[in-house]
């Protein structure tokens, strides 16, 4: 964890487990992401993405975001 992670928060996750369910992991890339994707949707288990901080927007005006994008699954999927 670096040290500008920690001094804006990004360490934390956007949303708890009870709004979600599980947080799986943290996606700090498009390519990671997508390989996340791809291993949920082989297994068929459903899950939600959160972007941190102004994630959504800055991922609309440049194809990705430098923040981290939350992946989440139910709890018996974890």
């Amino acid at each position: 964890m670096s040290f500008l992670d920690k001094l804006f928060g990004l360490e934390k996750p956007v949303k708890t487990a009870e709004e979600t369910g599980a947080l799986l992991t943290t996606a700090h890339s498009n390519e990671e992401l997508a390989a996340i994707e791809a291993l949920l949707r082989g297994a068929d288990i459903p899950y939600r993405l959160f972007d941190r901080e102004a994630g959504g927007v800055i991922r609309v005006i440049s194809g990705y975001t430098m923040y981290g994008t939350d992946v989440y699954v139910r709890e018996e999927d974890l």
